[in-house]
């Protein structure tokens, strides 16, 4: 799997990665502030942005493993790893199965438990599936579906994604044994979560 990335800034390597449905685009607000002082190396994830879907099934444990492989590619050693809701969820799983990877993680707006979600938050998650595609069409991952090699796949991807996203986990047991220091940012009126 190739993943799109996007290298911003110089320093300490830290990796950026987008909300569900999100682009590097919508992470501009953080990029530049962060890249000011550090190299950010900001991350599309399978079926997002300029990185295509394959029949690779969408895994927690997938996604979290591209992470491992682009730290250990680009010759990171290690890197604060930091996550935006459904990027926050792909944060602290590459964090519990590749801790050797993840100096210091940060996860914004993603429990550690699908049961954390709120209620109503999980309902919307559940109607993700290939019915929105034409409405999506038009929104920075939809337009660059469009130029995957093969875009007649994203209804196919929003199904998988909406299958990660209802899945059932619970992470409180491996988030306990987290060595690395760990920064969690809630907001009482987050955006309804990807």
């Amino acid at each position: 799997m190739k993943i799109y990335h996007e290298i911003f800034g110089v320093g300490d390597p830290l990796i950026l990665l987008h909300g569900g449905l999100m682009t590097i685009g919508e992470m501009t607000a953080l990029i530049q502030p962060l890249a000011s002082h550090r190299k950010v190396i900001a991350v599309e994830l399978q079926g997002h942005g300029r990185t295509p879907d394959t029949d690779r099934p969408l895994s927690s444990d997938a996604l979290s493993g591209d992470i491992a492989d682009l730290i250990e590619d680009l010759e990171l050693g290690q890197a604060d790893v930091v996550g935006y809701s459904l990027g926050g969820h792909m944060a602290l799983r590459t964090a519990i199965l590749h801790p050797d990877c993840v100096r210091r993680l940060v996860v914004l707006s993603a429990p550690f438990a699908r049961k954390g979600w709120y209620p109503e938050v999980q309902e919307g998650i559940a109607q993700t599936n290939s019915s929105l595609a034409d409405a999506l069409r038009e929104t920075p991952v939809g337009i660059a579906a469009q130029n995957w090699p093969e875009p007649e796949r994203f209804p196919q991807f929003l199904d998988k994604i909406g299958r990660l996203l209802s899945a059932d986990y619970d992470w409180s047991a491996e988030v306990r044994r987290l060595k690395m220091p760990v920064m969690l940012i809630y907001a009482d009126n987050s955006p309804m979560p990807g």
